[in-house]
């Protein structure tokens, strides 16, 4: 193999350096060249990869990049490890259809709790009927900002959902309508479309007029 036309040495493709022309053969005429990663690692990676751009770490990147890998943990009696693991996939796989609503606007998992036994400790057993709630909506998944919570308790906790004053008191808009039996996508349209709170909450619905 001669000389390469193109000396490579000093250019960065990515996460790699490239230190100089490899003495390894990775292809019978095909030039490598030996690639410092960021990480630490060398590896020789042929000219065509690198400037195509198909290699830009030793592999390190794709391993960073790769969704969690289910694993043994002997906890597959806990109820409540489906519910870790798809606390899991929506912060950290880019592919799982609720990536968006979590890790994509920066809601994660504590470093404690990546270890399903910490957070069956830290939790305990997933009581029927409920499913795991973050106090703070906007805060991460971590043992002081997670309960378990009953449907009605999670859907007060919405961080779309309304805080309204009313006769001195301001609770959310589902409290609201609890208390005052009113059908809460009532009092949300007719807030939406300009009435005040107070008139939204104690003007009867159609229903209740014809009733009376």
């Amino acid at each position: 193999m001669g000389a390469p036309s193109i000396d490579l040495t000093g250019v960065r493709f990515g996460r790699l350096l490239v230190l100089g022309v490899s003495s390894t053969k990775i292809y019978e005429r095909q030039l490598a060249w030996d690639c410092l990663c960021s990480c630490g690692v060398i590896k020789p990676v042929l000219t065509c990869t690198l400037k195509s751009g198909s290699t830009k770490s030793c592999g390190c990147l794709k391993r960073e990049c790769k969704p969690p890998v289910r694993y043994t943990h002997g906890l597959s009696k806990y109820s409540g490890i489906k519910v870790w693991e798809g606390m899991l996939r929506r912060c950290q796989n880019k592919k799982d259809k609720n990536y968006m609503l979590y890790g994509g606007r920066g809601i994660k998992v504590c470093d404690r709790w990546l270890d399903p036994k910490n957070f069956a400790e830290d939790m305990g057993e997933k009581p029927n009927g409920y499913s795991l709630d973050r106090i703070d909506p906007n805060g991460d998944y971590c043992p002081e900002n997670c309960r378990w919570a009953t449907p009605a308790e999670q859907g007060a906790n919405k961080r779309t959902n309304r805080m309204i004053e009313h006769e001195g008191e301001t609770l959310h808009l589902a409290e609201w309508c609890r208390r005052l039996g009113m059908k809460p996508s009532t009092v949300f349209n007719r807030i939406s479309s300009g009435m005040s709170p107070s008139l939204a909450l104690t003007m009867p619905s159609r229903r209740q007029r014809r009733a009376s």
